[in-house]
């Protein structure tokens, strides 16, 4: 954000300075050179900032460390479940109060199977409406997902 204010103010200011120089200038003959030059110092001008930056960059390689697609590639797959499983749990919470049980806090354990999809596995619900929460649950999700209803302490 530095960078970018220092830009504006550098084209700010060389913008105002060529004018007066255009201004100032004796003949036309000097138009080619005075453009030439106030092109120099407007590209040197902004170029500055980043050259500061340049400087202070610094690669940090750990040659001990090594990354294998696997590995990223399971990351990425449980990070993809766990971010599944918190807006399943955001989203069962919403429907369970709209139907009456506000307040329910949920769990939801997931599983990835063997062609890639996440497959919902277990719903546990903490509320004090159990009856309720259990039919609008298995209305949401159906009889093949395990759904354990718990009075909250």
């Amino acid at each position: 954000m530095e960078k970018a204010q220092a830009i504006v103010l550098i084209t700010c200011v060389i913008s105002v300075l060529s004018g007066v120089m255009d201004a100032l200038k004796p003949d036309h003959r000097f138009d080619k050179q005075l453009r030439l030059l106030l092109s120099v110092v407007f590209v040197l001008a902004v170029l500055t900032p980043f050259a500061g930056g340049a400087r202070q960059f610094r690669l940090h390689w750990n040659s001990g460390e090594t990354f294998s697609s696997d590995a990223l590639a399971n990351a990425a797959a449980e990070e993809t479940k766990t971010a599944a499983a918190r807006n399943l749990e955001a989203a069962l919470t919403e429907i369970l109060a709209e139907g009456g049980v506000p307040g329910a806090s949920l769990q939801v354990v997931m599983h990835t199977t063997e062609d890639g999809s996440i497959d919902i596995e277990q719903v546990t619900a903490f509320c004090s409406d159990t009856e309720t929460a259990s039919r609008l649950l298995t209305q949401c999700l159906g009889e093949e997902v395990k759904i354990h209803v718990e009075t909250a302490s």
